[in-house]
Order: C-alpha cells, then sequence, then structure tokens
C-alpha cells in the first residue's frame, strides 16, 4: 500500500494571520502554547506548518 502524500498549506507569506497552536510546538527559542493569541506571517505559519504539521496550527488573516 501507497502512503498517501501530507501536504503542506501554503500561507501568503505577505499577510499577517491571527493564529493559535493546538499543541505545545517550539520554534527556535520560542514555545507557543494553546493559551496564546498570536500574530504571524505567512512565511512563518508555513515554515511551522512544514516542521509540525498542518494541524498544529489554526490561523485566520488579519
Amino acid at each position: 500500500m501507497a502512503k498517501a502524500k501530507k501536504t503542506v498549506p501554503v500561507f501568503d507569506a505577505g499577510t499577517e494571520y491571527k493564529v493559535r497552536v493546538t499543541r505545545p510546538i517550539n520554534v527556535g527559542p520560542f514555545q507557543y502554547l494553546p493559551r496564546d493569541d498570536l500574530r504571524m506571517t505567512g512565511e512563518m505559519l508555513t515554515q511551522i506548518a512544514k516542521e509540525h504539521g498542518a494541524d498544529a496550527i489554526v490561523a485566520e488573516p488579519v
């Protein structure tokens, strides 16, 4: 059986997003927790989705 290839969402790099993480994730020296209200660029979100999976974040454009 062939494994289904995971697709990583691509966010617009120039857009700012309101973000919540679904579980604790580490990005460099920072740890983001589900209780935090965050704002990130699309470039950062794409990087997080590649490293931690698309299910690690919920984002909407601001």
